[in-house]
């Protein structure tokens, strides 16, 4: 049998000498301070229609894109850091590309392999490829393994090289009147300096948030797994230990509440599995709508629900099997629907927010199939 190797705090306190108790002991406190947020949530029409602005205005200067942000904001009364951590959060997962229309005009879009609700990557390549390269002329099979080649060049490439492009890739793209095609660090660098400048501000002036936020508290070990999937900093959090003026009012009842919640999911954090965050607009793009209708005994909500318990306990594999009962159910959109099962699970880890490095053939499933139709047996 293997045992599991202990970290540097797995020892019992009795064994632990002075100097590594006392270190123990700062972590735990560390991982159990308390802390108010110093922003407010956005309503679902405000993130579509913050994002739509932002989007419509992807060819525009950044100042005016912002600007127009927070207009908004301040018209509909919206919290504009927020915003800006909603559209960074959204913007992880694309690509943007800037291209020449027939007419000579230079536009820029926003492309996706997982969002539905954006062009398809792929799909947008293979038309300007028949168009440009091919003479209008579909693809046969004999191009398709050289065109696959080349695509999943572009990707890669667009991924390693950050905020520059190869000779190569150019190469690639320019005869498609592509002119740039890569990650978009600059739009996430900017959004997340100024978040960051944001969150300074507020911490100089806590008192209007901690106010109204009173009741809001979190753990510090809660806000370090949200910031990997929200795109918040933790000077979007003020410290309880320093409100020292409220003290005598924090009610007992708030940190039992904070406590219930955290003894819940302290081992899944433990085991260094952190919040699993699922972005169930895109997920619900999927489905038919027979499953995701509103309901008192939606299944689809029960299917969200056992999906958030289960995921911080899953397995590559494990999430791999899941994928797979919902790629072979009845329960996908056809026209949705990608057409392999390894299209349809690489866009599943992206959108529970999974990273995922392992292909599976779905023969390689089967066996553990069962096991899993029994949680989620509404598939």
């Amino acid at each position: 049998m293997k045992l599991k190797k202990k970290s540097f705090f797995d020892e019992d306190d009795e064994n632990l000498d002075p100097e590594r108790r006392k270190m123990k002991e700062e972590q735990e406190a560390k991982e159990n301070e308390l802390y108010i947020e110093l922003f407010y949530p956005l309503t679902r029409k405000h993130n579509k229609e913050i994002w739509e602005i932002w989007e419509n205005t992807i060819n525009e200067d950044a100042f005016i894109r912002k600007k127009e942000i927070k207009d908004y904001c301040e018209e509909n009364n919206c919290d504009f850091l927020t915003a800006l951590c909603c559209i960074l959060f959204k913007i992880h997962y694309l690509y943007r590309c800037t291209y020449i229309l027939d007419d000579g005009t230079i536009v820029s879009k926003y492309l996706s392999l997982c969002y539905p609700e954006f062009e398809n990557l792929e799909s947008f390549l293979e038309e300007r490829y028949i168009k440009y390269l091919n003479n209008g002329n579909p693809i046969t099979e004999e191009q398709r393994e050289t065109y696959n080649l080349m695509i999943e060049y572009i990707k890669m490439e667009r991924i390693k090289l950050e905020f520059d492009q190869s000779l190569e890739l150019l190469r690639l793209v320019d005869p498609m009147r592509i002119i740039t095609f890569q990650y978009i660090h600059f739009e996430e660098s900017e959004l997340k300096e100024l978040i960051k400048d944001i969150g300074k501000e507020r911490q100089k002036n806590a008192d209007q948030y901690i106010r109204e936020n009173i009741k809001i508290r979190v753990k510090r070990k809660i806000i370090d797994s949200d910031i990997l999937f929200n795109a918040h900093t933790l000077d979007m959090y003020y410290p309880v230990s320093k409100i020292e003026t409220e003290k005598s009012n924090i009610e007992i009842s708030t940190n039992e509440e904070v406590n219930q919640l955290d003894n819940k999911k302290s081992n899944k954090l433990k085991k260094e599995s952190p919040k699993v965050e699922i972005d169930i607009e895109a997920l619900k793009l999927y489905f038919k709508p027979s499953f995701t209708a509103i309901s008192d005994n939606s299944n689809f909500d029960t299917f969200i629900n056992d999906l958030r318990g289960a995921l911080p306990t899953y397995k590559s594999k494990d999430i791999a099997t899941i994928s797979l009962l919902i790629y072979e159910s009845d329960k996908l959109h056809n026209s949705k629907k990608p057409s392999t099962f390894s299209k349809w699970f690489a866009a599943f880890c992206i959108m529970i927010n999974y990273n995922n490095t392992t292909c599976y053939k779905p023969c390689k499933l089967r066996e553990n199939m069962k096991k899993h139709s029994e949680t989620f047996y509404y598939l």
